[in-house]
């Protein structure tokens, strides 16, 4: 059991890195912005996010092989949302091996389209069936964040089809400059 756990790892880290450096196509609509130019409203987002590949770091295992699998991921992002992104997360399989669950933390730091300047943090997470597919929910963790993004909230879903490297994604950010 244990060698097959560790054969799924190699697995594991394709889909992990699939899952999260794959990028994120949003549309963008919003309300029209405040009298400093912010809008304080509700609003779809777009941005794609990519990056180097994955690093993923040794697992922490049970004693009968079921691992967790460490990673961390950074790159750009351009869109409605203009900067960068450092993200750490865990990943591990299901009991057949064929699907996997991620979790990140991802802190942005740049301009969201209409919010202004700053850094916010987003929670990710993911499922990758034995298709291939991946199912994604992503939130912003408002207060966790810095500048005009400090209270930003929001959250939103998406899907990566088999094998591609480009996500879906479909979600709204709230400014609270």
């Amino acid at each position: 059991m244990r060698a097959r756990r560790r054969n799924t790892g190699a697995v594991l880290a394709a889909a992990i890195g699939l899952t999260v450096t794959a990028g994120l196509t949003v549309i963008a609509t919003g309300p029209a912005a405040g009298s400093d130019g912010h809008d304080r409203g509700w609003r779809h987002v777009s941005w794609t996010a990519s990056g180097p590949p994955l690093a993923i770091g040794a697992p922490s295992c049970d004693p009968t092989g079921h691992c967790v699998y460490p990673f961390t991921d950074s790159g750009t992002d351009a869109g409605d949302l203009q900067g960068s992104h450092a993200a750490a997360g865990g990943a591990t399989a299901d009991a057949a091996g064929s699907s996997f669950g991620t979790t990140r933390i991802s802190v942005f730091t740049g301009s969201v389209q209409g919010c202004g300047h700053g850094t916010m943090t987003m929670a990710v997470s993911a499922v990758t069936h034995p298709d291939g597919t991946t199912s994604e929910r992503w939130h912003v963790r408002s207060g966790f964040g810095a500048g005009d993004l400090a209270s930003a909230g929001g959250s939103g879903w998406g899907t990566l089809a088999a094998g591609s490297t480009d996500a879906h994604f479909s979600g709204f950010v709230r400014c609270h400059t």
